[in-house]
């Protein structure tokens, strides 16, 4: 199963994630305290999740929109289509 949340807004922006069969393709995140900046996880959900890296954005202005979310995973997806469809259809 292949899913995108909606971005959650709390006190500090935003939080916009996907993930597939139940481990993480990438992850943006608000500011916390362990990274006082806006950033994004980014995995691989063949390896069970295994966080590859971790991307700052030092500028708001680079803090990227929904419909550039979903630009960037549809073009995650056809670049892993074969190996969804072997998770899919085993």
């Amino acid at each position: 199963m292949f899913g995108i949340a909606l971005p959650r807004h709390g006190p500090n922006g935003f939080d916009k994630y996907a993930r597939i069969h139940e481990s993480y393709i990438l992850r943006y995140d608000s500011p916390v305290d362990h990274r006082p900046f806006h950033h994004k996880h980014v995995f691989d959900p063949f390896r069970a999740g295994v966080e590859l890296r971790v991307e700052q954005f030092d500028d708001m202005d680079m803090t990227p929109t929904l419909g550039d979310v979903i630009k960037e995973l549809q073009d995650w997806y056809w670049e892993h289509e074969v190996e969804i469809a072997a998770l899919e259809y085993g």
